[in-house]
Formats: structure tokens, C-alpha cells, sequence
């Protein structure tokens, strides 16, 4: 934890993005692993964490081709709200180059001005002195005025167009990600703890169980995830998820019996594709940890186990 939490502070220096970077570590030694190393398992598991994220690349690559729009067009907005600013304070016939002069002087202040009329803020501004050197050689009298119609139609497609293109983008991505997880309905994808893995699959596909959804806190701890993510990326995954023979495997990292571990899977699998995701197999684990306790199984996931990811 103290190296991912050195990387990640580090990387934040180089990457000037607001959220927090994904930072995978792996080896660089000519030779196979050692399975018997301390970080075998994390090294295993990054490798596969990376390759999926790698994966899903293609599906990930319009939203960033959004962030980017919307990037560029409140760039836009801010340049030419600046600009039209100091547009208007530039006098009409006489003194012009004079009166540019003071304002590039005074630039730091109409950027603070700016920033209070039209609602920007001040982080969201140009660099002021590259902003500078820029004037020096323009001619801020030749730039057209930004009408308020103009802004108006900025805003629009900032406040409205653009959601509504990110939910279409949405709904398309929701469908894919359905139609991937018919494709891995097969041979292999059943409960791997039941007894008689020769039952009709439609029979398993369509198991009774319901899970809630809510706003309760995730009860899964930190350290849990972490554990269960070492585990999980560990093992061969079908399309990033968990099935079959990977999961008898990484499931008998619990100790336990058949029964619960059958119990559990049908209580973690509560959108019945017959595959788990990394935050599901944590689930399975906290369950894992409670039967160890003398706990008992919960007739159906309550809301504060459902993943936050999974909740509507």
C-alpha cells in the first residue's frame, strides 16, 4: 500500500488531472515470476488489471473524445469572454496601443474581473504571462465582441446538448456491456460449487434470489478490497469477470465447504450472469469472513453489501 501510495503522489505531480491515477506495478526482470515471491500475486494481478483496462479501451475512447470537446469548447468560452472584455475597455479612435499597453499591465486584475462577471473560475483561466506575451503582439481592437446570444448557445450546448450526447453514449455502452455478458452464458459459466454441474443451465441462469439496492455504506473495508483484488486479478478472467474453473480456484483461498461457498456465490451473483466482477468477489469474501466468524448466511445480499457500483 505505502508503494501504490508513493506512485500515486508522485504521478499527481506529472499528471495534472483531478481524479486519482490508477498506477500498476509489475517487474521488469528478464526472467519467468517466482511464485514464491511476496509480490507474485500483485505483480499477477496488475498485469491482468492493466489488460482489461487495455480492453476496454475502444468502448472508452468516445467519452474521452467528450471530455475533450467539453475541455476545448470552456476554453473557448473563457478566451473569448476575455477577450470581449477587454475588447470593451479599448477606446474607439485614439490611444489604442497606449491604452493595450496598460491593460496587458493590468491583465492580472481584468482576469479576476472577468472571472467574477462571467462566473469562471480563476483555476479554470489562461496562464497569465504566456496570456501576456500572446497580446504583445496582437491587436485587441480587431477582436470580434462575444454576444451575450453567443454565450448563450456555449452554455446550451455545455449545460444541455452535451449531457444528452453522454447519456446516448451511455445507453450504448449499457447495451454492449449486456450483450458481452449474454455472449459469456457457455459451458463454463455456472455456479462452479454446485453439485450436479450437468443441470439444465437456463434452470442455473435463472436461480431465485434477489438482491436490494441502497444508499447504505458498502460494508467492505479497505484492506478486504485490497485482499480480494490481489486474489481476483490473480486468476484467469473471461472478460474481465470471474467463472468456472478461476473461481473454484480463487475461491478456495476461503477454506470453506462446498455448501457455503455454493450459498455465497448465489447470493454474490444477484445479476444472474453466472460471472463475477472484482467488487462482487469482495462481497464473497466479507460473506466468506462472517461464516468463519460463526455467522450466517443472509437469505439475500442487504443493501449495505451491494456494491456502490452496482446500486441503481
Amino acid at each position: 500500500m505505502r508503494v501504490y501510495g508513493a506512485l500515486m503522489w508522485s504521478l499527481g505531480k506529472v499528471a495534472k488531472t483531478p481524479e486519482v491515477l490508477r498506477v500498476y506495478i509489475g517487474s521488469f526482470w528478464d526472467k519467468p515470476l517466482d511464485p514464491d515471491h511476496d509480490c507474485y500475486k500483485i505483480f499477477k494481478g496488475d498485469a491482468a488489471g492493466l489488460i482489461g483496462e487495455l480492453k476496454a479501451l475502444p468502448r472508452q475512447a468516445a467519452m474521452r473524445k467528450i471530455s475533450e470537446f467539453v475541455k476545448r469548447v470552456r476554453l473557448v468560452r473563457i478566451h473569448a469572454q476575455i477577450m470581449s472584455d477587454l475588447k470593451r475597455e479599448m477606446p474607439k479612435f485614439f490611444g489604442k496601443s497606449k491604452k493595450q499597453q496598460k491593460i496587458i499591465e493590468e491583465l492580472h486584475e481584468k482576469f479576476r474581473k472577468t472571472a467574477r462577471s462571467a462566473g469562471i473560475s480563476e483555476g479554470d483561466l489562461p496562464p497569465l504571462e504566456e496570456f501576456k506575451a500572446t497580446l504583445n503582439s496582437e491587436n485587441i481592437s480587431k477582436y470580434p465582441t462575444f454576444t451575450a446570444k453567443q454565450r448563450k448557445k456555449v452554455d446550451e450546448a455545455l449545460q444541455t446538448e452535451i449531457p444528452k450526447l453522454v447519456e446516448r453514449l451511455n445507453e450504448y455502452n449499457r447495451a454492449a456491456y449486456k450483450e458481452e455478458q449474454d455472449t459469456m452464458i457457455r459451458a463454463e459459466s455456472y455456479n462452479p460449487f454446485d453439485e450436479d454441474e450437468s443441470a439444465s443451465l437456463l434452470d442455473r441462469i435463472h436461480h431465485t434470489g434477489n438482491a436490494n439496492s441502497g444508499k447504505n455504506a458498502w460494508v467492505v473495508s479497505l484492506v478486504e478490497k485490497t485482499e480480494a483484488d490481489n486474489i481476483f486479478y490473480a486468476q484467469v478472467l473471461t472478460n474481465g469477470k470471474l467463472t468456472g474453473k478461476a473461481a473454484k480456484k480463487a475461491f478456495s483461498t476461503t477454506g470453506l465447504e462446498a455448501d457455503f461457498l455454493r450459498k455465497i456465490w448465489t447470493l454474490v451473483d444477484f445479476d444472474k450472469s453466472n460471472a463475477l466482477d472484482a467488487d462482487q468477489f469482495a462481497v464473497a469474501l466479507h460473506l466468506a469472513h462472517l461464516v468463519k466468524k460463526g455467522e450466517e448466511l443472509p437469505a439475500e445480499l442487504p443493501p449495505q453489501m451491494i456494491p456502490p457500483s452496482r446500486r441503481d
